[in-house]
């Protein structure tokens, strides 16, 4: 892809997501294959006065394309669903192995690499861009909500002059 030229195609830009979707924030701050996406670009704006907007605003994405693609599993009925919903839970917010995920669902590694973690990757990159396509991304996902939500509730308790809830009169 790096001797390419031109504009990248849909799947290469599903291909980009991949790798990012467990990445760590100080891979996601010079992450600038999606930097021009709307949706990016919308988020970015909002932590403009963090560390690594960019970063934040990938990570804010991915969170919130598994959030969507995780409950819209949880919402099927087949074994397959179940089983995507479960592989991300594991995954994704417990951050296991793809080894301690088939040994708990008594499957070879190589099934759930192939049969269920690759395809559920693929709908998370998906869903990341579409939602990176949106000028409001937020307004387009449940689990971008949830997670923006979540940022700010723990933006306001680690504020010192936020105390349980009471704001302080005088600046600390």
């Amino acid at each position: 892809m790096a001797s390419r030229r031109g504009r990248r195609s849909r799947d290469d830009y599903m291909e980009a997501v991949v790798p990012l979707v467990r990445a760590d924030m100080w891979r996601l701050k010079d992450e600038l294959a999606f930097i021009d996406h709307p949706g990016v670009k919308v988020l970015a704006s909002q932590f403009k006065s963090e560390t690594w907007p960019l970063g934040l605003a990938l990570y804010a994405l991915i969170a919130g394309a598994v959030a969507d693609v995780y409950a819209g599993a949880c919402a099927g009925h087949s074994r397959h669903a179940q089983r995507t919903a479960e592989f991300l839970h594991l995954w994704y917010d417990e951050q296991q192995t793809v080894s301690s995920i088939a040994a708990g669902m008594h499957l070879s590694r190589s099934h759930v690499a192939k049969a269920i973690q690759r395809p559920a990757v693929l709908l998370v990159a998906q869903r990341f861009l579409a939602l990176a396509q949106q000028t409001d991304p937020a307004a387009q996902s449940d689990g971008l909500r949830q997670v923006l939500s979540t940022r700010r509730r723990q933006e306001s308790r680690a504020n010192p002059t936020n105390y349980a809830g009471f704001r302080c009169s005088e600046p600390l």
